[in-house]
C-alpha cells in the first residue's frame, strides 16, 4: 500500500532522519519535506493539500485506490498470523 510521509524540516520531536528511514523501510512511500515544524501539514496547508492531491492523482493512475488497498486482509487466528487472503 503506497504511504506518503509529511516531515517538517524544523520538527524537533520527529526528526528527518525518521522520515527518512522509514520511506527507505516502507515500499510504495514518497517523504515531502516542508520548511515547517511537527505540525508541518498545519502550518503549510496549501502546499500539503496540493501535495496530498498530487500523491492521491498518481497512485489512483497506478490503480491504487483505497478499494484495492484493502481487498487483501489478514486472516484471523493463530495459523494463519501473516498470511494473506
Amino acid at each position: 500500500m503506497p504511504a506518503l510521509l509529511s516531515y517538517g524540516i524544523e520538527d524537533s520531536l520527529t526528526p528527518i532522519e525518521q522520515g527518512e528511514m522509514l520511506n527507505h523501510l516502507i515500499p510504495n512511500s514518497e517523504l515531502v519535506i516542508s520548511n515547517a515544524s511537527h505540525g508541518a501539514v498545519r502550518e503549510e496547508a496549501k502546499k500539503a493539500s496540493i501535495a496530498i492531491r498530487d500523491w492521491a492523482a498518481r497512485n489512483a493512475l497506478l490503480g491504487i485506490t483505497h478499494q484495492s488497498a484493502t481487498r487483501s486482509k489478514i486472516s484471523p487466528g493463530p495459523s494463519s498470523l501473516g498470511q494473506e487472503r
